[in-house]
């Protein structure tokens, strides 16, 4: 009883924690390919941002594109441009700004009509002048993705647990 013991908790602790480490190692992966995703849309719209005769910015997009932009099967998607003072240009004139930083892109989190979102500004160097592009999206997508590889690892920790049981219990007997 005592060897059984000796073998099944150190077992248990070292699949616990190996699962803990695969659920936590595998979210910055797929966190950062959501974001890049997220910076392409803000690429797309920068790309449509044009300077009036007085230089001030306008969102030259279709609606077809926007409605394009703004579609996906289980996340809302919002967009912002601003000038970068703060003036609003286009889009969701509510949608949290990042806090200002000097480099080109930033990534960060907020909360939008009442649920939490994932947000990527962008501030191009060049092209389409003094602004910055915030795009974000609801996390429904990245949560059922999380969801899965916590179930999926548990399912193959609870096996490889089962083996190493039958094995313990074996070896013990």
């Amino acid at each position: 009883g005592r060897l059984l013991v000796l073998l099944l908790l150190p077992a248990i602790g070292i699949l616990t924690l190996g699962t803990l480490t695969d659920y936590l190692a595998s979210g910055v992966p797929f966190r950062d390919a959501y974001d890049q995703a997220l910076l392409d849309s803000a690429l797309a719209i920068a790309d449509h941002v044009r300077h009036d005769a007085e230089g001030n910015p306008r969102l030259a997009l279709p609606p077809e594109a926007v409605s394009l932009l703004r579609k996906d099967k289980y996340d809302s998607i919002y967009f912002k441009v601003t000038t970068r003072d703060g003036r609003y240009v286009a889009g969701d004139r509510d949608l949290p700004d990042l806090a200002r930083h000097s480099v080109a892109t930033s990534r960060g989190d907020a909360r939008y009509r009442d649920e939490p979102i994932r947000l990527v500004s962008f501030t191009p160097k060049n092209g389409s002048g003094p602004v910055t592009i915030t795009v974000g999206e609801t996390l429904r997508k990245r949560d059922r993705v999380r969801a899965t590889i916590l179930s999926t690892s548990l399912a193959v920790d609870l096996g490889e647990f089962g083996v190493i049981l039958a094995m313990i219990l074996l070896g013990v007997r």
